[in-house]
This record gives structure tokens, C-alpha cells and sequence, in this order.
């Protein structure tokens, strides 16, 4: 008999979602204020925690970009930042 299967938690979509975002935002550019309200209009799966949670990410990753990608090409022997996909970038 199979197990059923358990909807992905909240917390979990709401990494899934600033992950999204930060990949929009990293193509499009434009500023948090422009970007995130655009954002919010097509999403709907995740109530005012998650929203909240969602933001508190994104917040986070956008203020701790430089030290982020410091990090990331500290790690990255033969790789500048513009030559790694969008979407591994942003993950």
C-alpha cells in the first residue's frame, strides 16, 4: 500500500518562491519596491507567514549579496560569477 503523499510545507514553498524571485530579480534587475509588489501578483499558494518568510529571505540574500558571491567564487576555481547559470547562481 503506498503511502500518500504530504503536501510540501509552507516554509518550503516559501524558499521555493524566494528562490523564483531572486532569479526574476537577478535577470530584470529593477529595485526591491518595483519587483517584489509585481511578484506577489502572480502568487497566491502562500498565506502572510509565508509571505513573510518568503521576504525575510529575500531581504537577506539581496543585503549579503557581495559577501554571497565572494563566497561563491571563492569556491569556484576557473568560474567567474557570469559564466555560472542564472538559476545555480540564485540556488
Amino acid at each position: 500500500m503506498e503511502k500518500p503523499v504530504k503536501p510540501p510545507g509552507k516554509r518550503r514553498i516559501a524558499r521555493e518562491l524566494a528562490v523564483q524571485f531572486l532569479y526574476q530579480f537577478d535577470l530584470n534587475g529593477g529595485t526591491l519596491e518595483e519587483s517584489l509588489p509585481l511578484f506577489w501578483e502572480t502568487q497566491s499558494e502562500v498565506g502572510e507567514d509565508g509571505r513573510k518568510f518568503t521576504e525575510e529571505l529575500i531581504h537577506g540574500v539581496v543585503e549579503r549579496r557581495a559577501a554571497i558571491d565572494e563566497r561563491i567564487a571563492k569556491y569556484t576555481d576557473n568560474w567567474d560569477l557570469p559564466r555560472i547559470a542564472a538559476v545555480d547562481r540564485n540556488i
